[in-house]
């Protein structure tokens, strides 16, 4: 705090769920103070829209929609004001962005009347968007020094595109079990029309970089023992057991990147009704997503032992999965011919007529020039 004060840059604003901490700072540098019931905002400090709650020591979110008039404009600025930079509203964003590709294929302009449908289903959504307030995120993810840790991910696929989940599975010294939710990714569907598996393979693809990346967050500051991903797709898992060369290029380059990003990741599968990036590859509204448990807390059996898990994966066979490469050989086969074919009809008399006068020699006959030549 000091050396920067040294160079007249104070440093203002300052907010902590530490009382001992904020003690220490001047009240006028401070935020908020942690007790102040007569705030509108509750003791609230606000960045972007996003909430934390020094005293609760939890996440929240402050979205309220701004423009009346339904146009592409007012909706592209809508969906730019939600701040959600780690992904905890990922399915609400995705349903958003959904409606805004509509209106992209509809190749209307930016301040033109919007279609009945899309109106009625973007005003749906705007009433709908203060719901976002009540949700509350534990900024804490209560770990511990002889803790075991799991990076636990999923991933799933619709038509509208594909989605990938990642929660931290914490299991205590005393062997009690917490699973965090570190934030969502999506990634809408090509406009051009593209198969569900390899909107599937694209996901486990996302999956396996948002791995990667929380890795490099977590860094020496958090060890993870173990790292878990779930798709509910058997035809991608099948891709990911297999070799990659055995497939044609836009798949065998994502199996191979899938095992350069994540080469200790152990893939299984799981049930779409237990996979909880199912809901953000599709979007929900705000109120649906306040009260979806199934995304908030993950699976019930990742609260299991980790032993109890199957993780065996049933592979197709190579020749049964779509893009599999076509291999073509060509044989030539050439066929028989008789050893006499290979000399001239000149030799081959001359050769048979030497034949015939050597059986006649065995049998003691006697030839002369002119015999043999009539006998020939």
């Amino acid at each position: 705090i000091n050396v920067p004060g040294r160079s007249a840059l104070e440093l203002k604003k300052w907010s902590s769920n530490s009382a001992r901490l904020m003690a220490d700072i001047a009240v006028n540098d401070r935020a908020c103070d942690l007790v102040n019931f007569d705030d509108k905002e509750g003791g609230m400090v606000k960045v972007l829209g996003l909430r934390w709650d020094p005293v609760k020591d939890f996440f929240g979110f402050d979205v309220q929609p701004v423009s009346k008039v339904v146009t592409k404009r007012s909706v592209l600025s809508t969906i730019a004001t939600i701040f959600d930079p780690i992904g905890f509203l990922a399915p609400v964003i995705f349903h958003a962005k959904h409606i805004m590709q509509q209106i992209w294929k509809a190749e209307l302009g930016w301040d033109d009347p919007l279609p009945t449908d899309i109106v009625q289903t973007w005003r749906i959504f705007l009433d709908d968007l203060p719901v976002l307030s009540r949700i509350e995120i534990p900024r804490c993810l209560s770990t511990s020094l002889k803790a075991k840790v799991q990076l636990c991910g999923f991933c799933d696929a619709s038509e509208n595109g594909y989605a990938a989940v990642v929660y931290l599975r914490v299991t205590s010294a005393s062997g009690q079990v917490v699973v965090h939710l570190l934030g969502s990714k999506t990634k809408m569907a090509p406009m051009k029309t593209s198969t569900i598996p390899r909107l599937e393979l694209c996901a486990a693809v996302l999956l396996a970089r948002w791995l990667t990346r929380l890795l490099k967050v977590f860094g020496d500051r958090l060890i993870v023992d173990e790292i878990f991903a779930w798709s509910d797709s058997q035809i991608v898992l099948s891709w990911l057991i297999n070799p990659h060369t055995c497939f044609k290029v836009f798949v065998s380059n994502r199996v191979y990147l899938v095992r350069q990003l994540a080469p200790s990741c152990q893939w299984g599968y799981v049930r779409s009704a237990d996979n909880p990036a199912d809901c953000a590859s599709r979007g929900l509204l705000p109120s649906d997503l306040v009260k979806h448990v199934l995304y908030w807390s993950g699976p019930v059996f990742l609260m299991d032992p980790v032993a109890t898990w199957n993780m065996s994966v049933t592979s197709m066979a190579i020749e049964q999965l779509p893009e599999a490469k076509t291999i073509s050989l060509s044989v030539q086969i050439k066929p028989e011919v008789e050893w006499c074919s290979r000399f001239s009809s000149y030799h081959m008399i001359r050769v048979v007529a030497w034949i015939r006068r050597l059986f006649g020699r065995a049998r003691k006959q006697r030839y002369t020039a002119k015999n043999s030549t009539n006998r020939c």
